[in-house]
């Protein structure tokens, strides 16, 4: 039977494999990075609570475009040598 203290609190302990970045766009704070601007400003574009028609706004969604774009042509082009 398990203790009813919930301060005795245990910790997963198995060991986490690191994952390939299979997102369809940057990080925010990566984003933010390149364009420029803050994490929660990069997000808030992203949820569309702030519009994309500004300066930054289009800067965030050009970086999105660029990085989608980029990754299914490596995807592509991976595949490619792959089959040689």
């Amino acid at each position: 039977m398990q203790s009813k203290n919930k301060n005795n609190k245990t910790r997963n302990t198995k060991n986490k494999k690191e994952v390939a970045n299979t997102a369809t766009s940057l990080s925010a704070k990566l984003t933010a990075e390149i364009v420029g601007c803050s994490e929660s400003t990069v997000k808030k574009i992203r949820t569309e609570k702030r519009t994309d028609q500004s300066v930054i706004g289009m800067k965030v969604k050009l970086v999105d475009e660029f990085y989608e774009e980029g990754t299914s042509l490596l995807i592509k082009e991976i595949k490619r040598i792959v089959t040689l």
